[in-house]
């Protein structure tokens, strides 16, 4: 392929073939057979095979759970899928706490008449912090709702969201896993969390939590949101002194039955493009993880970066940029002003593409995943009286590609909502003139 055009094509191949290694169903059908073995599943003539119970929860849980069925075969039980059909997302409601109570009560049916080789078989993605909440003795959904809307608000990072949610939940933090002792506990875990930490995914049911209530107490402090959370406030004050148990740590016996297999993550995803783009017969000169900071910033480097390219080389990113919008008005997501300031860097560039997406298939309150740009994407603009460069400053990506778009240019990337979410991905790749 050469040109633009050409450009244009591979960077719209290479988002499928990242959808498709992130496929949530897939990926757990092929986890769970490579790791059947004897007890764990194998089904082997004569051989009892171990009563399950499969607990889904997230925004893959439909299909992680379709996928344990086609990897496991007779190793299946009874199922308690939570997706956000079931509950309310980020902030809980009483939804949330019913959805809850339905895993508490499915482990507790679960472990009477419990026998040898039982084993909770739990599949976790992206979401399941708030679509599974069960306020601890002492606080409330509405108190929980509070901690977290004020948390958003003043922009904590995931990290520090769930730390919180860690502490005044009763199935996180390692508690899920809790409930299942001393039986076996299988986690199958597809990551939406940078660096893969177990005890941020999902905020950990059945990983060992490092942190503790002072360090709860300490986000709510270090965003000055105390004041809007009270009784959570209270809650974790109380726990630093000893009022509360803390939750599972690191060594400790409950989490000695624990086995995790990571079937998805935004490292994955990484390498996926990268394998799409040599298959293509590019060059892969830079593979960075771990992409954050503001959108528009991170869309300029990787510009600059793109049009110091040679033929046929390619570059792939992958993290979670941010759009700090201000009192702008626009319509965009962080995808679309990301590869809007690519396009300004890269412009007049012959063979250039810059693309970036979100594997969830949603960037903001738009109806696309993200945008491929090119060297020819401003000119094309100006054409259709389009100012590239305000639009970017108003944070209206998605309205500019929309109107570039009935100007008979396409450049939004949709795929509607995939069932997965691993984060987001960006490429970007200079064709051979």
């Amino acid at each position: 392929m050469r040109g633009s055009e050409g450009a244009w094509a591979v960077a719209r191949g290479v988002v499928g073939a990242v959808l498709s290694a992130a496929d949530p169903a897939s990926a757990v059908a092929r986890a769970v057979r490579s790791g059947r073995s004897g007890d764990a599943g194998g089904g082997a003539a004569g051989r009892e095979v171990p009563r399950r119970l499969v607990v889904s929860v997230g925004k893959a849980a439909r299909a992680m759970a379709r996928g344990f069925v086609e990897g496991g075969g007779e190793a299946c039980g009874p199922m308690c899928v939570v997706t956000p059909e079931d509950a309310d997302h980020p902030v809980p409601t009483e939804r949330n706490v019913r959805a809850a109570q339905r895993v508490v009560a499915a482990i507790e049916g679960w472990r009477r008449g419990e026998r040898d080789g039982e084993v909770l078989c739990v599949l976790l993605s992206g979401g399941a912090s708030a679509l599974v909440t069960m306020p601890m003795e002492g606080l409330t959904v509405e108190d929980v709702a509070a901690a977290t809307r004020a948390l958003l608000r003043a922009g904590a990072p995931i990290e520090d969201l769930n730390c919180v949610r860690r502490h005044v939940d009763a199935l996180k933090g390692g508690r899920m896993a809790a409930k299942a002792w001393p039986r076996r506990v299988e986690q199958w875990v597809l990551s939406d969390v940078l660096g893969d930490r177990l005890e941020v995914i999902g905020s950990g049911p059945c990983a060992a939590d490092p942190t503790t209530f002072a360090d709860a107490l300490g986000v709510l402090e270090r965003y000055g949101v105390g004041g809007a959370c009270g009784r959570v406030r209270e809650f974790l004050e109380a726990g630093t002194r000893g009022g509360h148990a803390e939750t599972i740590k690191p060594g400790d016996r409950v989490l000695g039955g624990v086995r995790t297999t990571m079937v998805g993550s935004n490292a994955m995803a990484v390498d996926a493009a990268a394998e799409e783009l040599t298959r293509h017969g590019f060059r892969v000169v830079g593979v960075e993880r771990g992409v954050v900071g503001e959108a528009a910033e991170a869309g300029r480097r990787l510009g600059v970066l793109a049009r110091a390219l040679g033929p046929a080389e390619a570059i792939v990113w992958g993290g979670e940029t941010t759009v700090r919008v201000g009192e702008a008005r626009g319509v965009g997501g962080r995808n679309q002003e990301m590869t809007l300031a690519a396009a300004i860097e890269i412009e007049g560039a012959q063979g250039v593409a810059v693309a970036a997406f979100g594997t969830d298939g949603v960037d903001g309150p738009t109806d696309a995943a993200g945008a491929v740009v090119t060297g020819q994407t401003c000119a094309r603009a100006r054409e259709a009286g389009l100012d590239a460069s305000a639009a970017l400053a108003a944070h209206d990506s998605h309205t500019f590609f929309a109107a570039l778009e009935r100007a008979g240019w396409e450049h939004l990337i949709r795929t509607g909502p995939t069932g997965t979410n691993v984060n987001d991905v960006a490429i970007a790749l200079r064709v051979r003139e």
